[in-house]
């Protein structure tokens, strides 16, 4: 614990007294998020910033390391469609992580949540998303100058603000390249079934085609509202797509609340940002 505590001194992120933390969440009262990770709880600071705390679970090594990775790599980037993280914290075994507040919480919650309005999410805002999802990865990916491959780009790490302008969260697992360098080993097969990239799979090389390849199954998710893979053994949303466009039925792919009130030259669109996302 101390060596990875000690490391993040050298980052700019700042680092919050957990005090100061417990206050803003109310004794961390107010959850608005659960997952594997941990829990995500709402708080406001004495500023008045209303922030998103993410208490994570374990204290393994690699837990740790996932912890560091994110601290270091997000406390060095910034862009309108990257999550902003505010700061840290860690005491003894339980580490924090402090972000803006997202009032929209997650796309996932849009596109798969059977209990939300579909209506919500118009073509022309998921339109919007999708173009600012591929902005937030053009800048880690070239603009940035720290050639960051996400490595677990999903719904569910495309947060929404008040706007619904989407910010690219979820850092964990990401890794910096060097100047010049396209793809790397990676010793454990990492992020979500259903958005890793076949080839990685098979070589265990990352590259951006991985953070690519996970994109195009978001934007499918997003026009189609079905799940990018079922454990029952049901084809998954690429092979479900590739049939669908190989037999020129394209038009199926795309959610029936879509189909239904979408004008015509909204669907050619879709149409084609589904061609995209397959390429």
């Amino acid at each position: 614990m101390i060596y990875f505590h000690l490391s993040l001194l050298n980052s700019a992120a700042f680092e919050f007294d957990f005090e100061t933390i417990r206050a803003a969440t109310d004794n961390f009262s107010h959850v608005i998020g659960r997952g594997g990770f941990g829990s995500v709880f709402k708080g406001r600071l004495q500023s008045g910033e209303e922030i998103a705390v993410k208490r994570l679970l374990g204290s393994s090594i690699r837990s740790e390391r996932d912890f560091r990775n994110e601290v270091e790599i997000l406390s060095k980037l910034r862009h309108k469609n990257l999550i902003h993280l505010l700061g840290f914290c860690s005491k003894q075994d339980q580490r924090y992580l402090v972000y803006e507040l997202m009032p929209n919480s997650s796309l996932q919650s849009y596109i798969s949540d059977p209990h939300r309005d579909s209506h919500q999410l118009s073509w022309e805002m998921c339109r919007n998303i999708v173009q600012g999802i591929a902005r937030g990865l053009r800048y880690i990916h070239e603009e940035s100058q720290l050639w960051v491959i996400h490595r677990d780009i999903n719904p569910t790490n495309i947060l929404l603000d008040l706007e619904f302008k989407p910010k690219i969260a979820g850092f964990a697992l990401a890794r910096m390249m060097q100047q010049g360098e396209s793809e790397g080993e990676s010793t454990v097969i990492a992020g979500t079934i259903g958005f890793l990239d076949p080839e990685y799979m098979r070589t265990g090389r990352v590259s951006i085609k991985s953070d690519v390849y996970a994109f195009g199954v978001t934007i499918l998710m997003i026009i189609s509202r079905r799940r990018a893979y079922s454990s029952g053994g049901e084809e998954s949303l690429i092979e479900h797509v590739m049939r669908c466009w190989n037999r020129g039925e394209a038009i199926y792919v795309v959610h029936e609340v879509m189909r239904e009130q979408e004008r015509e030259d909204s669907i050619s669109e879709v149409l084609r940002y589904i061609h995209i996302a397959l390429l």
